[in-house]
């Protein structure tokens, strides 16, 4: 019976973070051209669309992760920033926290995905044709926490 509890409670949970996630999405519909000040371009409905897809396929990831972030681009995309936290870099007195960031950028006929090792570096991008599959972006996010 535990179980069962502790798994309503973690649907539960995940309903309300994507609905959360929804109105996030819906808000940027509403941005108009230069909405950043520095001539940023409305967000495309089918990156928002496109990125709606993509959060309800990694949810577990996003509730699991040390923080993220869903934010237009000026670009008229859609970003998600994860971040996981990997410890103390004890010989870096300005920048010790060592934390590893997937972004993933969705735009209306392409999705970008960067990966970096160490927030002060990027170590790796990859650029897909619109049409990647869900599958390879989970694929990214395993490897991302290492799964």
């Amino acid at each position: 019976m535990e179980n069962k509890v502790k798994g309503v409670f973690h649907c539960d949970y995940l309903i309300k973070e994507f609905e959360d996630i929804k109105r996030h999405l819906e808000a940027f519909k509403k941005l108009k051209k230069n909405w950043n000040s520095y001539g940023a371009k409305p967000i495309d409905p089918k990156a928002i669309e496109l990125a709606e897809i993509t959060a309800i396929y990694i949810i577990d990831y996003l509730v699991n992760c040390e923080s993220y972030c869903i934010a237009p681009t000026a670009e008229g995309g859609v970003a998600i920033q994860i971040d996981l936290d990997c410890g103390i870099d004890e010989s870096d007195k300005y920048c010790p926290r060592l934390k590893k960031l997937l972004l993933i950028e969705i735009y209306k006929d392409e999705i970008k995905i960067f990966l970096f090792d160490d927030i002060r570096k990027e170590s790796k991008m990859e650029t897909f044709a619109q049409m990647i599959s869900l599958f390879e972006i989970k694929k990214y996010l395993e490897d991302f926490f290492e799964l």
